[in-house]
């Protein structure tokens, strides 16, 4: 995602697969990545979230929100996408979500479906910009 936002902002990162899925702690070095590059495309550390909220889980709202914000940033960069927190400001239905209030699993949280949701629209715009 990031090297589409600015190519080559990630010149390596982990690829190698043991037992068909990264190493635990590979993964947590490409989160690591991440955020180092998040940082270094402007994002303020309020949008910055920790390893453990995305790796473990455990705060999947702010990854979220660093996602929204990331969005807005992206056309800086040539990147022609519209904001998430834009699409959540046209009318809502009344029981909807705000994009901070979900959370992964939990009371209150999202829904697998709603996981899966989010999951399927970055994939998209990750594929979009390949």
């Amino acid at each position: 995602l990031m090297n589409i936002i600015r190519p080559n902002i990630i010149p390596k990162y982990n690829t190698k697969l043991f037992r068909g899925k990264l190493h635990p702690l590979s993964e947590r070095e490409n989160i690591t990545l991440y955020l180092e590059t998040c940082w270094k495309l402007g994002l303020p550390s309020s949008d910055i979230f920790v390893v453990s909220d995305l790796h473990g889980r455990q705060g999947m709202s702010a990854v979220m929100n660093n996602i929204a914000a990331l969005s807005v940033i992206a056309p800086r960069f040539g990147v022609p996408v519209e904001p998430i927190a834009s699409k959540l400001l046209k009318e809502p239905p009344p029981d909807a979500k705000k994009i901070w209030e979900i959370e992964a699993g939990g009371s209150g949280g999202a829904t697998d479906d709603e996981a899966a949701q989010l999951e399927e629209q970055l994939r998209e715009v990750t594929l979009k910009y390949e």
